[in-house]
């Protein structure tokens, strides 16, 4: 991958963000490679930007003076715009921090870009949250209605149409809109690292053996993280051959899915044939939505014309990896 010598990347210390930080550096080797992340001085908060390829600052996202201070000094020509509250569950929860990050942080950055890096590429990483109530009629593409339920997917979707407005003609944007993604390291706020830590603590006799769980008939598209970070470097290796200006961002907007759905109780089984024990599952009432859509699913077809993508990752390495790691866990938390 060639075109870019100047590249800021937000979310770093994350589970997406630090894969990606750790592929960037084989694809872009001559580049220069800057991170923000707030606790920078922390080592331990930063493991996948700790070595001399990057150069990180310690900011927070929101405050913007600081990050405009950052954007000035860097001047990027590639900005990969990963952090987020990632949670939707959390984002019902705490809307008003929901919205602070995933909206008014995302301008914020894009304000300064605007200011300080007037030709620089923007991927912004949005989510399929912004289909929202689309899928209880569809498969959702690229042109389907975005009708997004809940503080988590109204503030990415309007951080979309916002970006659209700053985005400046000399600059670029680009809209990856992942679907949900999984893998080793993943916290137990989302559905399949939940079931493999319980799992895991069933193995080691540390609770009984019973899966607590929410909806068990819903069913949605999972893919592998690194299957959607092996998307965006494809992206940004061919955003050559995407229009530029913030205008051209509802054209240069791309699902990230697999294209079809596991219905989670299917899930669950194969979580139980690859367990040491045998468990049951529980539906616990607190963990029930009302008006939960029953099933979210993609179509990446746009995504695989335009520059070849499609997953490589089966359900069922994801499933082993989550459970491999969730088993490490809990055996370091005995010792």
């Amino acid at each position: 991958m060639t075109g870019f010598a100047r590249v800021l990347l937000t979310g770093g210390t994350g589970f997406a963000g630090g894969r990606l930080a750790r592929l960037l550096e084989p694809a872009l080797p001559d580049a220069q490679l800057f991170a923000i992340a707030k606790d920078a001085a922390d080592g331990d908060a930063t493991p996948a930007l700790a070595n001399e390829r990057w150069r990180v600052f310690d900011c927070d996202l929101r405050d913007g003076p600081a990050l405009d201070r950052v954007v000035a000094d860097c001047r990027p020509d590639l900005v990969l715009h990963l952090a987020a509250q990632s949670s939707v569950e959390r984002g019902h929860a705490e809307a008003e921090a929901t919205w602070a990050i995933n909206h008014a942080c995302t301008l914020s950055l894009a304000e300064a870009v605007a200011r300080h890096a007037r030709e620089a590429t923007f991927l912004f990483v949005s989510s399929a949250e912004v289909y929202g109530d689309t899928f209880r009629s569809s498969v959702a593409d690229e042109t389907s209605a975005t009708l997004p339920e809940g503080p988590y997917g109204e503030a990415k979707a309007a951080a979309e149409t916002d970006l659209r407005k700053i985005v400046p003609p000399s600059g670029q944007l680009i809209v990856a809109r992942p679907f949900n993604h999984t893998g080793a390291g993943q916290q137990t706020d989302f559905v399949l690292p939940r079931i493999a830590s319980q799992v895991a603590r069933i193995e080691q006799g540390d609770s009984a053996a019973v899966l607590q769980m929410g909806n068990v008939g819903a069913s949605r598209d999972f893919l592998n993280v690194e299957d959607v970070c092996a998307a965006y470097l494809r992206l940004i290796g061919a955003a050559h051959r995407l229009a530029r200006g913030g205008e051209a961002g509802a054209d240069n907007t791309f699902n990230i899915a697999s294209g079809r759905s596991w219905r989670i109780m299917d899930l669950i089984t194969m979580f139980r044939d690859r367990s040491t024990c045998r468990f049951r599952t529980q539906i616990d009432p607190a963990a029930l939505r009302s008006g939960e859509i029953a099933e979210i699913r993609g179509s990446a077809e746009k995504l695989r014309k335009f520059c070849g993508w499609s997953p490589t990752i089966p359900i069922e390495q994801t499933i082993e990896e989550l459970l491999d790691y969730w088993r490490g866990v809990h055996c370091r938390e005995t010792t």
